[in-house]
């Protein structure tokens, strides 16, 4: 038996706006509209997989969201291999502060960033596991 590769899970919804790939995408009210994440340390969806234009979404664009599995991320500031990420106020990658919980948490870096917009690999972790406690 051959063992290999890396599963993902990726679900398509509605771009709510445009929205850049490699950044972090948030649900809205329960619909399977996405849109960009806009605050730091927002509870997300998972990672978007490719750009959505403002006049693609106005006419109702599909858009892949990475929401477990392997994906690339762009980040918003400098990264180390091993750090918890959650969002900037951008929908870049940033490491959990301290003062954080653990539900903010939306993966773990497998590569390193030197600052912003560099582009670094990151295990998403499922919502759905992450701890609702703040730690």
């Amino acid at each position: 038996m051959a063992v290999g590769g890396v599963e993902v899970i990726d679900l398509g919804f509605v771009a709510a706006e445009a929205l850049t790939k490699w950044r972090f995408g948030v649900q809205i009210a329960g619909d399977r509209l996405i849109e960009m994440a806009d605050g730091a340390a927002e509870r997300v969806t998972g990672v978007i997989q490719h750009d959505v234009s403002a006049g693609d979404a106005v006419l109702g664009a599909h858009v892949n969201i990475r929401l477990m599995g392997i994906s690339t991320v762009e980040a918003g500031a400098a990264i180390a291999v091993g750090d918890f990420l959650t969002t900037d106020s951008v929908g870049r990658a940033a490491v959990v502060a301290a003062s954080v919980g653990l539900k903010e948490v939306a993966g773990i870096a497998l590569g390193a960033a030197a600052g912003a917009g560099d582009l670094i690999s990151m295990l998403v972790l499922p919502s759905s596991s992450r701890n609702t406690a703040t730690t």
